[in-house]
């Protein structure tokens, strides 16, 4: 029955019985309920948990130590200052063709001056 807490029936039933002189008939369902439903809410947050983890596995890449899913948070950040240097280039007058990022602060900070 128990045979993880290494109790018999024999002691099973001695443990139910004290459970029942000590807090009465009447309570025992409600226990058990709450019993139940905690012990439902440790599974789903293990799940949950698991599933985390399982998910943050696959977003690695072997011989990788930054995760997909950051890398593609950087490169969207990159390609939003690109695209304000082009923007901002391009209000200036400055030729934005085949020019990086790096081309286009330096022709910036030239026009600003």
């Amino acid at each position: 029955m128990l045979a993880f807490l290494d109790v018999g029936p024999t002691e099973a039933l001695v443990i139910a019985g004290l459970f029942l002189v000590l807090f009465g008939a009447d309570k025992l369902p409600a226990m058990a309920r709450e019993a139940g439903r905690i012990s439902a809410q440790v599974r789903g947050t293990a799940r949950q948990f698991t599933d985390q983890m399982a998910r943050e596995e696959q977003a690695f890449v072997p011989g990788d130590a930054v995760p997909v899913h950051q890398k593609q948070q950087v490169l969207d950040v990159e390609q939003n200052e690109l695209a304000r240097l082009q923007r901002a280039a391009a209000d200036l007058g400055i030729d934005i063709i085949g020019k990086g990022p790096e081309e286009l602060r330096a022709a910036i900070a030239e026009k600003v001056r």
